[in-house]
């Protein structure tokens, strides 16, 4: 007896359709962010065609709107971020250059966000579902029942391509302002991986888990599970630190590494006075702590890390980090459009009263914020006049 189909009919597909769209599928530049939705963009600041333009992989990155019948959906905000890859490239290069932008979204997400890391995906997609800046559902679930063999995950998938997580528009301008100097700079996407890598169990930058962590500072884990997450938050935290500056050496050469990265070695970090002492002295704690965790192997340490020393760990990793991905923004020109530049910066220093002001030549002696931040150190006079026009008009949005 021959084996029968009862998969419903818009379902079924001939060996001869799955085989063309498999075939065709992996010529494809286009790749949409699953997972991450944003809602910029309104009348006075419209969403330009490209919201971030990376060189190293040369890409661009556009903002897609889900259509579908289910009215349900349409209702929604449902845009997401979609990747359109540059160049000529085998299939597996334009596969590993997706993932590594969107893991570098992911990364920067944890770093700009104070939450536990999300799980953001790259989804290959044809240009021809692509119907100017919309797509389509039904077109998705289409493309899916073709190119994949399981048809009984197709309802996950869906969930999948219909839930997303949407942050504040200032952040999510940050993201997309940074993600392009991440990208070109292997220490930097380094620190960034480790930096997601060591919030994905614990994440102590929020408020409510730093208040418990200083509540009871000596708490230790309650079993073997929470001794691990808590090692790996200082390990990988040591893992942030060293890929940014090394590991510290003799002071004088320690002090330059940092420097370089625009952190200063005689900064006050931690919590309280009682706690505060200087960065370089911190991250040699740092040092210490990794080394008695993971000696060989072997644990040196004849007592757990507390919840403090964790959390005091990780707000070390975000500090050195910070400081050297906006350092380095700020030190190079970013480029791009100016259109793109102008709808990030307008979101990042958000002015309700005059949300063109980033255009305004005469803010700079003819030139616009726009135009500074081309060149280097222009980030930073930006910020610096923001700041100040924040304080003189507390309207303004925070930072």
């Amino acid at each position: 007896m021959g084996i029968r189909d009862i998969s419903p009919p818009e379902r079924r597909y001939s060996a001869a359709e799955r085989d063309a769209a498999r075939l065709s599928l992996p010529k494809s530049r286009f790749f949409p962010i699953l997972g991450l939705g944003t809602q910029m963009g309104s009348e006075q600041n419209p969403i330009p065609s490209t919201i971030c333009t990376c060189a190293r992989p040369d890409a661009v990155l556009k903002v897609v709107t889900l259509q579908s019948k289910d009215k349900q959906l349409s209702r929604d905000n449902n845009a997401r971020i979609c990747i359109e890859l540059k160049g000529r490239q085998s299939s597996k290069a334009r596969v590993a250059a997706a993932n590594r932008i969107v893991s570098a979204v992911g990364s920067l997400f944890t770093l700009i966000h104070p939450t536990n890391c999300q799980e953001f995906l790259s989804y290959q997609i044809e240009k021809g579902l692509i119907s100017g800046t919309s797509v389509q559902v039904e077109a998705l679930e289409q493309l899916e029942s073709l190119t994949r063999s399981a048809d009984m995950f197709l309802d996950a998938f869906m969930e999948k391509i219909r839930s997303y997580l949407i942050i504040s528009d200032s952040a999510t301008a940050r993201i997309f302002y940074l993600l392009p100097f991440v990208l070109q700079n292997e220490d930097l996407f380094n620190a960034c991986s480790f930096f997601r890598s060591c919030c994905s169990q614990y994440s102590f930058m929020g408020g409510d888990a730093r208040k418990a962590a200083l509540c009871e500072p000596k708490r230790e884990p309650a079993d073997e599970v929470e001794r691990l997450g808590f090692e790996n938050v200082v390990l990988q935290s040591f893992r942030v630190v060293e890929a940014i500056a090394g590991e510290p050496g003799q002071e004088r050469r320690f002090r330059q590494h940092l420097r370089a990265w625009g952190l200063d070695y005689d900064d006050r970090v931690g919590f309280g006075i009682r706690h505060r002492q200087r960065l370089g002295e911190r991250i040699r704690w740092l040092q210490e702590a990794r080394d008695s965790a993971a000696a060989h192997g072997r644990r040196r340490r004849k007592t757990p890390f507390t919840l403090f020393e964790a959390m005091e760990a990780q707000q070390l990793a975000d500090t050195v980090l910070s400081s050297a991905v906006w350092s380095t923004a700020e030190s190079l020109g970013r480029t791009g459009h100016e259109s793109e530049l102008a709808f990030l910066l307008s979101n990042m220093y958000q002015d309700p009263s005059n949300p063109s002001w980033v255009t305004d030549r005469q803010l700079f002696r003819g030139k616009s914020a726009v135009d500074l931040v081309q060149a280097p150190k222009g980030l930073a006079k930006v910020a610096r006049h923001y700041n100040k026009r924040r304080r003189e008009r507390p309207v303004f949005s925070v930072h």
